[in-house]
């Protein structure tokens, strides 16, 4: 899927540069693309998303930087989210799990990881991933009072690099999941020749392996882009049928 898109949001901007410093040698582009006046610009339109206050004073300044910021995630093609738990200072303030349900509210539904030097366990933290629960695919990474636990390289590529590649990966299949049931949809437009039936059992073995080979994808959108036709469906019954096995 070529090279995956990061968002990180995190409002220090010392502890931004390093954790972007952390993917300096992996596959990913990080957003916002560069340190500085970017991320002080964009960490300034979190601020105003998360804080309530606009809320009574300027409800449609929140609105306008929510409606901007969900606009970024989209047109920059964000894969994953990196939220740091703890974004605005003052009591009680909202969170980084407040943002995340934000998020998933404007129709962004994307795998996220959330840094906090708070363990997941906290009754704080657990009362409030309620609002997310059985919504966000989320991770709980524990980052040390400072940051201190992302300097580790080992601890950064098990707890962070490894988990980012697993939700890329799981996000892909799930897609093609999607685009398997709106196949199966077609059912009405296959001939009464075990055509349908075969690629039924074929999309069942995908299923329970759990994951799916780039030239079942290719064959998949090859299929959807031909808008169905004899020659579509058998290339898609053949190429489906040699990789099933593997």
């Amino acid at each position: 899927m070529g090279e995956a898109k990061i968002l990180l949001i995190e409002n220090q901007e010392s502890q931004f540069k390093k954790i972007k410093e952390r993917f300096s040698e992996q596959e990913f582009i990080i957003f916002p693309p560069n340190d500085g006046e970017n991320h002080l610009e964009f960490t300034e339109k979190i601020r105003i998303v998360l804080n309530s206050r606009y809320g009574t004073r300027s409800e449609s300044k929140r609105k306008n930087a929510i409606n901007q910021t969900v606009k970024y995630v989209k047109e920059n093609k964000i894969d994953v989210l990196i939220i740091d738990h703890k974004l605005i200072g003052f009591h009680k303030a909202p969170t980084g799990i407040d943002l995340a349900k934000i998020f998933f509210d404007n129709n962004i539904r994307l795998p996220v990881i959330f840094l906090s030097r708070t363990p997941e366990n906290d009754k704080d933290v657990k009362r409030n991933l309620k609002k997310i629960e059985g919504k966000v695919d989320y991770t709980w990474v524990e980052k040390g009072y400072a940051g201190e636990a992302l300097s580790n390289d080992a601890y950064f590529e098990n707890y962070v690099t490894v988990c980012i590649k697993n939700k890329l990966k799981d996000e892909t299949f799930n897609i093609y999941l999607d685009k398997i049931n709106s196949i199966l949809e077609y059912r009405g437009q296959f001939k009464s020749d075990g055509t349908f039936e075969d690629l039924k059992k074929i999309f069942e073995q995908i299923k329970d392996k759990g994951k799916i080979t780039e030239i079942q994808k290719d064959a998949i959108d090859n299929f959807l882009d031909r808008q169905v036709n004899v020659t579509s469906r058998s290339l898609l019954v053949s190429a489906l049928s040699k990789t099933s096995q593997d």
